[in-house]
């Protein structure tokens, strides 16, 4: 029987799963735990002073941080944590708990930590920037078809949304008109390139416009606009304002960095008042300023992750909760080159991987 193994359940609030310092709700929290991330070693259980069951997961290079046993379901051989052998995934609440038998403690040799990963043979910024792309475009839609018309931005279209409110669908669209001659180019030419320049609000219920250009999703002309447009209006932008700037090389930065341009704007304000919390200068060099990337970076993460939680609370959009709570765990589990799991796939939402490490 494998050893006893845990999976972070959802909760129907959506309330995060937080890591614990300790067992109990009034130990600090180290992190969160994202829901349907499995495949934690369960270390340790114990009861808190209300009597409530708390297991201490593998997590931090073997260091460990503390759950509620009503945010996972364990299975395996969990008898050294007093609950015997689960054959199926099961609550861990909802199991009988029993103490340790009294009697001589078996000698047991003691786990391998498991090892910081060090960075990869591949840490180029074209690999940093394909990971970075296949992250941000699964958390905005995934597919160069994707296609939405029911938020502020009008017409959401390709793998990273751009939208018809902002503009970035008309350079797209242009950027694709100025190669393609197919009958679907020509027929985005003559009826919609006007409409979508002009940010016609109409076209939000254009069924043919939607037609034609998930037609046009699948060729490559249209792919490589939606990526060189990501390059050019956010990639590089942010790179150039946020990044060279402050001297920022870790991947985990260059990724988070991007997928928050994308998501909050290229001149949104969460680095800044980050560095305002740290007591450091606007915009100042690590390691000059003395404080490290990590410090910073996990500071804007914290700012991002409240400001996306208040948003999805105040306009009901439960969607920006895993966007946040992603970015929170990759850096609680420290993943600062983007290597992922054993396959190099992380998993950015439940039953969504990508792939970093090679993509």
């Amino acid at each position: 029987m494998a050893d006893c193994t845990a999976t972070i359940r959802s909760a129907s609030d959506n309330s995060l799963a937080y890591a614990r310092s300790a067992p109990g709700t009034t130990a600090s929290i180290l992190g969160y735990f994202p829901a349907g991330v499995s495949g934690y070693h369960v270390l340790e259980s114990r009861l808190d002073a209300a009597g409530f069951a708390w297991l201490r997961l593998d997590v931090l290079s073997g260091v460990g941080a503390w759950v509620s046993s009503d945010r996972i379901n364990i299975q395996g051989d969990c008898s050294t944590v007093g609950y015997g052998v689960v054959a199926q995934p099961t609550q861990a609440s909802a199991l009988i708990r029993t103490e340790t038998p009294k009697g001589p403690t078996p000698v047991t040799p003691k786990p391998t930590p498991t090892p910081i990963p060090t960075p990869p043979t591949n840490n180029s910024l074209d690999r940093i920037k394909a990971a970075a792309f296949n992250i941000t475009s699964g958390f905005e839609g995934g597919a160069y078809d994707t296609y939405q018309t029911y938020d502020s931005g009008i017409v959401s279209y390709g793998r990273f949304g751009f939208t018809l409110a902002s503009g970035s669908l008309f350079s797209v669209l242009d950027r694709y008109l100025s190669k393609a001659t197919s009958a679907v180019a020509r027929q985005l030419r003559t009826q919609y390139l006007q409409r979508v320049q002009g940010r016609d609000a109409t076209l939000r219920t254009d069924t043919t416009l939607q037609s034609l250009l998930t037609a046009a999703a699948p060729d490559p002309i249209m792919q490589a606009a939606q990526n060189d447009i990501a390059t050019e209006l956010y990639w590089n932008v942010i790179m150039d304002t946020s990044i060279t700037p402050r001297n920022l090389v870790l991947p985990l930065s260059l990724a988070f960095l991007f997928d928050t341009g994308i998501n909050n704007g290229v001149n949104h304000s969460m680095i800044t008042d980050a560095e305002q919390a740290l007591h450091v200068p606007s915009h100042s060099r690590i390691p000059d300023n003395g404080i490290t990337e990590q410090q910073l970076i996990s500071k804007v993460v914290t700012i991002r992750h409240d400001l996306l939680y208040s948003i999805a609370n105040s306009r009901n959009l439960p969607g920006l909760k895993p966007r946040a709570d992603f970015w929170v765990n990759l850096v609680q589990v420290g993943d600062w080159n983007l290597q992922g799991d054993t396959n190099g796939n992380v998993l950015i939402k439940q039953g969504k991987s990508v792939q970093v490490r090679n993509p």
